[in-house]
């Protein structure tokens, strides 16, 4: 949606090793994955990425997590130069980054940044949440929002009030509960 209705280049990397998916949430095969990039972090500039990416048919570029398991740790040095050089190209970069803080101390959360913590509401998903936001809650942390995934208030089986004050912030989005769309 950002990319059509912005009109905007618009990235999304998939960091969410080792099990990132997606490029298969969105119907596409990519040749090249992030790994690839982050292997390559010495010469990568914007050509190199260019050749990287699929094109989803909403104009959104992606650089697909592998399909195979990553367990390869990189160095965040690599993860910084993969974000200043799609920062260069995009408009907008678009990261999706599971629950690594172990990229806490790269580019990725710096002040430029907002984090959207996507969330759903169940007592191990809320306490998971919690923890997250007490974590990423710190004077020198990009903004925080809160997504609210799967949103029903008719089936919700935890009070509105109960879940604001497990998150410790009112949730800024509910995407509504439709498998369909």
């Amino acid at each position: 949606s950002l990319a059509q209705e912005s009109g905007q280049k618009t990235l999304l990397i998939d960091l969410n090793f080792p099990l990132g998916d997606a490029a298969i949430d969105l119907g596409i095969k990519a040749q090249y994955s992030t790994v690839n990039a982050l292997q390559n972090a010495s010469r990568l500039d914007s050509s190199f990425l260019e050749t990287m990416l699929v094109k989803h048919e909403s104009g959104l570029s992606v650089l697909a997590a592998p399909t195979e398991l990553a367990t390869t740790h990189f160095s965040d040095d690599a993860i910084d130069k993969l974000l200043e050089v799609a920062r260069q190209e995009f408009d907008y970069v678009v990261v999706d980054a599971g629950s690594r803080l172990d990229l806490q101390h790269t580019h990725l959360f710096d002040r430029s940044a907002t984090i959207y913590l996507v969330t759903q509401i169940g007592i191990p998903e809320l306490r998971n949440s919690n923890r997250l936001i007490t974590k990423l809650s710190t004077a020198a942390s990009p903004s925080l929002e809160i997504v609210i995934n799967r949103y029903d208030p008719r089936n919700m089986g935890i009070a509105e009030e109960q879940v604001t004050k497990a998150l410790t912030k009112q949730a800024e989005w509910k995407i509504p509960n439709n498998y369909a769309a």
